[in-house]
């Protein structure tokens, strides 16, 4: 069966365009269940000084399979074990940035001729992510970021981002979800970055406090300076809301890595947390319970607007000096999510206002057709969420990238 579908996975990539090359990648490596022996490799590299394990001959990230909870690897299987930005320790010995093992069995790897058990294997410090801009242009004429490590043989990316330069603002993210995603391990919360060179404003996390978020919007509104009736001292603020979610990512220097800025745009916290966490959620328990590797974008779309004192519709940013206007709320946050395999989508949209008690969405809500994407519908305030078919959300979000969809992912 699961030659049969690494066959139609060929078929597919021969048929599509060159342009979606860029985006649509393979299923996950190792995605098939491979069977071991007692004489193979088993590994846990899930703690914060875990190196990054690949294959010699791959540059992906390898997930557990099935059952399993750890990484597998058969009897003289070639891996390349990296301490990105840092040096692999391996017992007494300290390799710069990365080394060669290969399996011997159990958890006894033979590194520089040496026996060496995986439980001696570590980095000397987190392993250091970047976000860098590839220097490729993408959708809407936004420039590409990409985060990830880099690596002897290259960068081993996580997300994908297409960066506006115009609103300083991502257009979408795009990363995997792997169908081991729920068995991840979660550290505690990193700070928040701007990264090196990827925005032309400086101070980007400043406009995201609240005090300031709330200056600079009364103003926009011609509200008093510190009114607290739009931006109030519970969950009516906005928070950096991740475009690919943390909790996406499977190990936890991966989820380190949605902590740059350019992955999240301005959110309500009230519909963060609650019905937009429900969507984050479902999205990964239908990867598990379906036992698929989903491809996901995630993006924001228009520019929240509401009445202002004279009652006129005022568009609101978290940035406003000298008639420039960067950062932009946005209307709504969508979720794109794909199975490369059957070919079948489904575009999740979130209203981003939770003022709001009724919106008309631009594509056919066919959320009754998905029991799989969970929200509450009876509180608006919580988060107003629609599901559409992924080519009628197409015709109004058109920098969505372009790859074949034959149906809706049910």
């Amino acid at each position: 069966m699961k030659m049969f579908l690494g066959m139609i996975w060929l078929i597919f990539i021969s048929i599509l365009p060159l342009s979606t090359f860029s985006v649509i990648e393979p299923p996950f490596n190792r995605s098939v269940h491979l069977k071991y022996s007692s004489s193979d490799c088993q590994i846990s590299p899930f703690d914060d000084y875990s190196p990054i394990v690949v294959l010699c001959d791959s540059n992906d990230y390898l997930y557990p399979t099935g059952e399993d909870s750890d990484l597998r690897f058969t009897n003289g299987e070639c891996l390349n074990v990296i301490c990105p930005g840092g040096n692999v320790l391996v017992g007494s010995q300290s390799y710069e940035n990365a080394v060669t093992a290969t399996c011997i069995g159990s958890t006894l790897f033979n590194i520089s001729n040496k026996s060496v058990s995986w439980e001696s294997i570590s980095c000397n410090k987190v392993p250091e992510k970047t976000a860098r801009r590839t220097g490729e242009t993408c959708e809407n004429n936004g420039k590409e970021i990409e985060i990830g490590f880099v690596v002897p043989d290259g960068f081993l990316r996580t997300i994908l981002i297409c960066f506006d330069e115009s609103t300083q603002q991502a257009l979408y993210s795009y990363a995997k979800i792997s169908q081991s995603i729920n068995k991840r391990k979660e550290r505690p919360r990193p700070n928040w970055l701007q990264g090196t060179s990827l925005y032309n404003i400086t101070s980007v996390d400043n406009y995201y406090k609240r005090a300031n978020q709330r200056t600079t919007i009364n103003e926009l509104l011609n509200f008093a300076e510190n009114s607290t009736s739009f931006i109030q001292d519970n969950d009516y603020f906005l928070a950096r809301g991740h475009l690919t979610a943390r909790s996406d990512n499977f190990y936890p220097s991966q989820q380190n890595q949605t902590f740059f800025l350019v992955n999240a745009a301005p959110q309500w916290q009230i519909i963060n947390a609650n019905n937009w966490y429900k969507v984050e959620t479902s999205i990964r328990d239908y990867a598990e319970e379906n036992q698929i590797d989903l491809l996901q974008w995630t993006g924001v779309y228009g520019v929240l607007s509401v009445n202002n004192t004279n009652n006129i519709k005022t568009e609101l940013y978290l940035y406003s000096k000298n008639d420039e206007l960067y950062i932009p709320v946005p209307e709504v946050f969508w979720k794109v999510v794909y199975d490369p395999i059957s070919q079948k989508g489904a575009a999740i949209i979130g209203l981003n206002n939770p003022y709001a008690e009724n919106y008309t969405v631009f594509c056919d809500d066919v959320s009754d057709l998905t029991k799989w994407v969970n929200f509450k519908k009876s509180n608006t305030a919580k988060g107003l969420i629609f599901v559409c078919n992924v080519n009628d959300f197409r015709k109004t979000v058109k920098y969505l990238p372009e790859f074949s969809v034959t149906g809706l992912l049910v």
